[in-house]
């Protein structure tokens, strides 16, 4: 018998959060005082993706915020 085709994954991982790049997560930070054992950061590129990430999200929802509140009025006064 093989695996059951009804069988669901939950919690994949998709992609790095803002708060998943901080230095305090990275295996080469040695806290405050002695900062990062390397030169360049290494997670600079998943760092860079998950910030344009979050401004994309962020600026979506305030454009569907905006645009609920514009058919919130529009509603009003029919």
């Amino acid at each position: 018998m093989g695996k059951s085709k009804n069988t669901r994954y939950y919690n994949k991982f998709k992609w790095h959060s803002v708060s998943g790049c901080d230095c305090k997560w990275c295996k080469y930070y040695r806290g405050k005082k002695r900062g990062c054992v390397l030169e360049e950061c290494c997670c600079a590129e998943e760092r860079a993706e998950a910030y344009k990430r979050e401004r994309e999200n962020r600026k979506a929802a305030a454009d569907r915020k905006k645009r609920m509140e514009i058919d919130h009025d529009a509603g009003c006064y029919e």
